[in-house]
């Protein structure tokens, strides 16, 4: 016969409950707010950008920009594009937005070699 601690079996469950219930919260908060936007990868693995750095993208604007629920949510799943490749997608997206007035020569945009064909498919389906 084992003795459980139902106390503390207790107080893990109520702050389990807590955090998770925080978590949404604050999820929610920033999902509410219209600085932000969040790419879903086909893992499910959520990268929150600044939504003017997705606007670069004519397919992520054309879904904020409409009626659509991803413009109420400004959640954007991309069930096609694996998390490997979205994140170097965010940070062009964030290269392309502090570059677009730029006149002066800009920095070459580092691609992994071994990435190119697979983010200039990617690319190519988020019209950037």
């Amino acid at each position: 016969d084992r003795w459980i601690d139902y106390t503390s079996f207790y107080h893990y469950i109520v702050s389990e409950s807590l955090f998770r219930t925080i978590i949404t919260m604050a999820a929610e908060s920033v999902s509410m707010s219209s600085d932000y936007v969040c790419l879903i990868s086909s893992e499910g693995i959520e990268f929150w950008i600044l939504r003017d750095c997705a606007l670069v993208s004519g397919f992520l604007r054309t879904s904020l920009e409409s009626m659509f629920i991803e413009a109420q949510t400004n959640r954007i799943p991309l069930p096609d594009i694996p998390a490997h490749l979205l994140e170097v997608v965010c940070k062009y997206f964030y290269y392309a937005y502090e570059y677009k007035d730029c006149d002066e020569a800009r920095p070459e945009f580092q691609v992994p070699p071994d990435l190119a064909v697979e983010l200039l498919m990617v690319s190519n389906f988020l019209d950037t």
